[in-house]
C-alpha cells in the first residue's frame, strides 16, 4: 500500500504541472554578447509550439524602428500538459552597434494580417546590447621593422667590440 503523502504529493505535482509549464516560454539572445555585423538569433523554448501564419505562411517577422526591434511569432495553442518543451532559434539578422530594445510578441497563426501592435503589449522586452568590433592590435609598420632592425644590429656590433 502506498503512503498518502506520496499520494497527496504526486496529486499536487500533477495538478500544478500546467501551471508550471505556463512560465515557459523562455526567451534568449543568442550570442549572449553580440558584436556589430554578428548574426543574431532568438532562441524560444516554450510549449507553443512554432506555426506558421495561416495567411501568409511565414512563421515570424520582425519590424525595426530606430533601436527597437519587434519580433512576431506566431503559434498554435499549446497543450494541456507540457512534459516536453519545445526550442527553436528565429534568425534576427546583423545589426550595428548600439543599444537596442526587443519587443517579443507570441500571437496565434490565425489572427488577421497586418497586427497592429500599438495596441498590444509585449509578451517581453530583451534589452540587448550590440558591441562595436574589436579594434585591431597596432604591429610595427615598415618604418618600425626597420628601426628594430638597425637597432639590433647596432646592439649587436658594440657587444662584439666590448667582447674583443
Amino acid at each position: 500500500m502506498r503512503s498518502p503523502t506520496l499520494l497527496k504529493s504526486s496529486l499536487i505535482f500533477f495538478l500544478f504541472f500546467p501551471f508550471l509549464c505556463s512560465a515557459l516560454p523562455n526567451l534568449s539572445i543568442e550570442p549572449e554578447n553580440p558584436i556589430a555585423g554578428e548574426p543574431i538569433s532568438l532562441h524560444y523554448v516554450g510549449c507553443e509550439p512554432p506555426f506558421p501564419h495561416v495567411d501568409s505562411g511565414d512563421l515570424f517577422y520582425t519590424e525595426q524602428t530606430d533601436n527597437l526591434i519587434q519580433f512576431v511569432g506566431f503559434f498554435t495553442f499549446s497543450p494541456p500538459i507540457c512534459s516536453n518543451p519545445i526550442t527553436h532559434t528565429y534568425d534576427l539578422g546583423a545589426f550595428e552597434a548600439g543599444d537596442y530594445s526587443l519587443e517579443v510578441y507570441l500571437l496565434l497563426a490565425n489572427l488577421n494580417l497586418p497586427i497592429n501592435l500599438d495596441t498590444r503589449p509585449p509578451n517581453e522586452t530583451l534589452p540587448i546590447v550590440i558591441a562595436a568590433p574589436p579594434k585591431p592590435v597596432p604591429t610595427f609598420n615598415k618604418s618600425g621593422l626597420l628601426l628594430l632592425i638597425l637597432f639590433l644590429l647596432t646592439h649587436t656590433l658594440l657587444y662584439k667590440r666590448k667582447s674583443k
